[in-house]
């Protein structure tokens, strides 16, 4: 059979850990049999590093999805406008799209249906100003259980998807030098964020890298149209 990365395995751990784990809060079993079991991180010399693509790699790979399915093109809008992972979009529901003082944000939180990477994971990210038709499409999908259509296993998707866009990116023309992935826009976000002098705290917030307290709230509170600041200084010659 074919194997699975440990990336892979670490997501459906997670996922299996999460339905467990609300079978015990259920009263349906008495504990969760793999809360303990972590699985080995691979040897990092193996692998090629990530790197993040320029800003003109990001406008061609906006161009190539033009003509795409609205699924694919949205969930690479939110990728590259966002920085959050393929799972974290594809796990999105209708209600995760909400407005906060003004301010229309995704919730990135863990729920039945697909678990977040770390407990730090979860967290609010406000929409930049340019996924105007992102958000018109994502509202258009509230009568359904999760945002993107067609999805019966998140983790599933995420590696038919991410299939996809590695292909569109070979096919882009863009230079392939090591692991051009959709983890990769992540990276560039992050990068975007420090070339626009946006404060650390707030890309550690964006990203996910520091942990919400039991309401859902940062330790040191930012305003979340501070957030929504720091997210439309990047790309501002970005066309969608």
């Amino acid at each position: 059979s074919k194997s699975r990365s440990n990336s892979t395995l670490c997501l459906q751990m997670g996922i299996i850990k999460t339905l467990l784990s609300h079978a015990v809060d259920a009263g349906h079993i008495d504990h969760n049999p793999i809360d303990q079991i972590r699985v080995p991180k691979a040897a990092l010399a193996k692998t090629k590093p990530r790197r993040a693509f320029k800003e003109n790699e990001i406008q061609i790979i906006l161009d190539a999805v033009r003509g795409q399915s609205p699924a694919f093109k949205y969930w690479v809008h939110l990728g590259v406008f966002t920085g959050a992972r393929s799972a974290e979009i594809i796990g999105l529901r209708p209600e995760d799209l909400t407005e906060i003082e003004g301010v229309i944000c995704i919730r990135i939180v863990d729920h039945v249906l697909r678990s977040v990477k770390t407990t730090t994971s979860n967290r609010i990210v406000p929409l930049h100003m340019g996924l105007g038709e992102t958000i018109e499409w994502m509202d258009s999908r509230a009568s359904e259980e999760l945002i993107i259509p067609n999805v019966s296993v998140v983790q599933k998707a995420v590696e038919n998807y991410s299939h996809k866009f590695r292909r569109l990116i070979e096919n882009s023309g863009i230079r392939i030098r090591g692991q051009e992935t959709f983890q990769s826009l992540r990276h560039s976000f992050r990068a975007a964020l420090r070339d626009a002098d946006v404060k650390d705290e707030f890309a550690r917030r964006l990203l996910g890298h520091v942990p919400l307290d039991i309401h859902g709230k940062y330790g040191n509170e930012v305003p979340v149209k501070s957030l929504a600041d720091a997210v439309n200084r990047v790309y501002r010659e970005i066309k969608v």
